[in-house]
């Protein structure tokens, strides 16, 4: 196009719908396909950007570019969806940056271009992300397009300054200029390829907050270490600071990854060494925490393969008591706390083809932009594409359907179609018949292997059920299907007694309450909501003379704490319904029972500083 549209003719053509007509017979002959037409309407609003730096008109352009392939190309090329979607995005995105002529280099960089807009989420900055991939590319040159999946790694981690805190330590990380030459520098040390290693998982790997010393300092001494979760062993537990309340060890020697070695921490400082330390040797890593009945602890996740296929390991410095409790992981580009199965489920991304993973996402998008215009119930008239459908496809649920399978088929793990599927759910866009299709599909396809990942998505589809019968039947089918993991067991028991609670069926939930009690005690920090919950029920029936009698039960099953780890118990589940059950018996006015329980509680903690 650059040949024959001049600076001055260009907006004209733009605005004037000219991107939305057929296109010239000279370009007619050389883009017979419909992904030749779309990949020549794409380059034409590219150069326009790239002459004009008018992003906003581009962006316009784009979204009817998309909209068209949206309504008339055929699912079974994905050219056309991943070319639109690129184009759409890398505009709306950099709108927020505008250097033109960083545009131009990402242009004639397109590998590193779709790279980075495919990996960048909605609720991230893009302007502060384009700005760092210019730094790196100003120092690094041609390294960065050679290495675009640690580049755009390291852009969407490290846009603004990364912190992480560990209990009373913090460290923020080194500057993401220095992570970059660190990574390329060692690359030839580096368990997993960087170069190849997909940016979803790298991500993890870039969140380093450690000094380049320590960093130098772990791959001098595990480089090669495949089985990183194990050194979480390695540290010794500080007995003095857990059983008697002593200064930490660590703490005051200087918090880095060779005091923690050498003068030990719990659980926290171990988790983080051995996640630190796999960030050092490139395996990707997460320090992950959760909590049961016995209180709050840490643990590590980290990336194993084998045979060709890859899979996250939560299970190292797991104990027992939290194999059946969801964990949590920081996300290192939105630094929010989400299911160590959201991060489960990017194993998937191994062995996936990029240009499926692209598919994957333009589908996606294509299918969330049809349920959008369905919901606003504004007119949609996308032009026509030449060798595209004759008809438009219709705006509503089945449609979007199509491409949410189709985007799953391109990649399992792709989450945002899981999470869209669960969001109409919520919002009440699915029928009861379409609730229970999608409930068969995501067991079919995930709960063996990702129970955390398919529970969130399948609770809020499950809680959207009107039929009070019918949710009651998906809540049994749901905990039945969680053999192994008694806290999403427990949930789902415990959504089933709010769902009666609500209805105002208050025997029918309380008794629901008390079985979680009775079942699931000591299996997680949900006996404290059954619990309390199952009080209301009483008192909301009048039968107050019972609630005595409840604590007096739920105390008896839970397991009581070792006197060794007295700091530790005072965040266990026995000693925070033992709390409540003081202070129930006080209010009943049955001293004795108070005085016995606060006695058995000061053997830990003196309940009057």
């Amino acid at each position: 196009m650059k040949r024959f549209l001049g600076r001055g003719l260009i907006p004209f053509l733009l605005l004037s719908g000219w991107f939305s007509a057929a296109i010239t017979p000279a370009k007619a002959a050389e883009n017979t396909s419909l992904a030749g037409t779309v990949a020549w309407r794409a380059q034409g609003i590219i150069d326009y950007t790239q002459q004009t730096g008018d992003f906003e008109t581009a962006e316009q352009e784009a979204g009817k570019l998309f909209d068209s392939v949206t309504a008339y190309a055929p699912l079974d090329d994905a050219d056309p969806f991943i070319t639109a979607d690129f184009t759409l995005n890398l505009l709306r995105q950099y709108k927020h940056y505008g250097d033109l002529e960083f545009f131009k280099y990402l242009c004639e960089h397109q590998e590193l271009a779709y790279t980075l807009t495919f990996l960048i989420k909605p609720e991230e900055n893009p302007g502060d992300i384009y700005a760092l991939l210019k730094k790196l590319q100003e120092k690094y040159g041609a390294e960065v397009f050679k290495y675009n999946n640690l580049a755009a790694a390291i852009a969407v981690v490290h846009d603004s300054p990364l912190v992480h805190r560990i209990n009373e330590n913090s460290t923020t990380a080194e500057d993401p200029l220095k992570l970059f030459d660190y990574f390329l520098s060692n690359r030839q040390q580096m368990l997993f390829n960087i170069e190849k290693m997909p940016p979803e998982l790298l991500i993890y790997v870039v969140d380093s907050a450690v000094s380049i010393k320590e960093m130098n300092w772990a791959l001098r001494n595990y480089a090669g270490n495949n089985e990183v979760g194990k050194l979480f062993f390695k540290i010794d537990y500080d007995v003095g600071y857990y059983r008697r309340d002593e200064e930490k060890l660590v703490t005051a020697k200087g918090w880095n990854l060779p005091n923690i070695l050498k003068y030990g921490g719990i659980c926290a400082d171990q988790a983080y060494f051995a996640v630190a330390v796999g960030k050092s040797i490139g395996v990707p890593t997460a320090y992950t925490s959760g909590k049961s009945a016995s209180g709050s602890h840490a643990w590590v996740g980290f990336l194993q393969t084998k045979d060709n296929q890859g899979f996250w390991n939560f299970e190292i410095g797991r104990y027992e008591a939290y194999q059946g409790v969801r964990g949590w992981v920081w996300d290192p580009q939105t630094r929010e706390w989400i299911p160590d199965g959201y991060v489960s489920v990017l194993a998937e991304m191994i062995g996936v083809k990029t240009r499926d993973f692209y598919a994957s996402a333009a589908f996606s998008h294509a299918a969330k932009r049809l349920l959008e215009l369905g919901k606003s119930g504004k007119s949609w008239e996308p032009a026509p594409l030449p060798g595209g459908s004759n008809n438009p496809r219709q705006v509503d649920f089945k449609t979007a359907e199509k491409f949410i399978l189709k985007s799953l088929k391109h990649c399992l793990g792709y989450s945002p179609s899981w999470f869209l599927v669960s969001e109409l759910a919520r919002t009440g866009r699915l029928n009861l018949q379409q609730k229970q299709a999608w409930h068969e599909r995501v067991e079919y396809m995930c709960s063996k292997k990702y129970p955390d990942f398919s529970m969130n998505i399948l609770k809020p589809m499950v809680e959207s059920v009107t039929d009070l019968e019918a949710q009651e039947r998906m809540w049994i089918a749901l905990e039945e299907s969680f053999l192994k993991r008694k806290d999403l067991r427990a949930e789902a028991r415990l959504a089933q007694g709010m769902m009666w609670e609500e209805a105002g069926e208050r025997t029918k939930a309380g008794r629901i309450y008390k079985s979680i009690i009775d079942k699931y005690a000591n299996d997680g920090p949900f006996v404290i909501e059954a619990l309390l919950r199952s009080e209301k029920m009483l008192l909301l029936m009048n039968r107050e003379e019972r609630i005595p009698e409840l604590y007096a039960d739920a105390w008896s099953r839970l397991h009581k704490p070792n006197l060794k780890g007295a700091k530790a118990a005072i965040k266990c589940n026995w000693f925070k319904v033992g709390e409540l059950y003081y202070t129930r018996m006080l209010e009943a006015e049955q001293s004795k029972t108070a005085s016995a329980i606060k006695q058995e509680l000061e053997k830990y903690y003196s309940m009057d500083e």
